[in-house]
């Protein structure tokens, strides 16, 4: 199987060409491989790439803003996110190619509508679906999500708005429509990150010093930085 897997990746990504070993491959050779492979496999392609990203996020937040150590890092909550990846990665694919035969001029005009669209229509109820579903995966009762949404969906919502509007003009402006899943989950790997941290911050284990979340020169400094406090008892 793990050979079967193996044949499939290289020739998706190189066709019937076999690379001589010791050759050299470029980076736009890669970025071509890439450009067939998202377009001859859409589906299996773009929900690999967000379960992966997803995941790494959450290990990034567990590392690096959590300070977890070998002891205390939780590997069944990076497999949570990553079969959480698997479960939005066609939310975003239906939800992209629905906005574009919904707008389909082009132009400036026609970018604000899109951007609008998915600001105010597609990510609030994107968002509390997250959080939902992230509270369901970590097995919380009803009320538990109920409250989880209530705290931290307003904080959730006004660092959206200062990362994707922007992020997303230049996504629908300037990327084709078969590579806007990458580029969201390129910027999203420091946004999965920010995620993971505010679904899971509960359970974060107390640290010896104050933690400051520094904020990301990805996405221009637009997460703030929180403090996480030892607790005193």
């Amino acid at each position: 199987m793990a050979t079967t897997a193996a044949l499939w990746v290289r020739t998706s990504l190189l066709g019937n060409k076999v690379n001589p070993l010791g050759s050299k491959v470029s980076f736009k050779s890669i970025w071509e491989a890439y450009g067939r492979l998202v377009i001859k496999y859409p589906w299996r392609s773009q929900i690999t790439q967000t379960a992966v990203l997803l995941a790494a996020g959450d290990v990034i937040s567990q590392m690096v803003v959590e300070r977890r150590n070998l002891h205390t890092f939780e590997w069944t909550r990076v497999g949570r996110f990553f079969v959480l990846g698997c479960m939005l990665a066609p939310v975003y694919r239906v939800w992209y190619v629905a906005l574009d035969k919904m707008v389909k001029a082009t132009g400036t005009t026609a970018v604000l509508k899109k951007v609008f669209l998915d600001q105010i229509v597609y990510a609030p109820p994107f968002l509390a679906m997250f959080v939902v579903a992230t509270g369901m995966l970590q097995m919380q009762s009803k009320q538990e999500i109920e409250s989880k949404l209530k705290s931290e969906m307003p904080d959730i919502m006004r660092t959206n708005y200062q990362v994707w509007p922007a992020t997303q003009f230049l996504n629908f402006y300037l990327v084709p429509l078969h590579h806007r899943i990458l580029v969201i989950n390129i910027v999203g790997l420091f946004w999965n990150t920010y995620m993971a941290f505010m679904t899971n911050k509960d359970d974060s284990p107390p640290t010896s010093q104050k933690l400051t979340v520094p904020p990301s020169p990805k996405i221009g400094g637009m997460l703030h930085a929180r403090t996480l406090k030892e607790d005193d008892e």
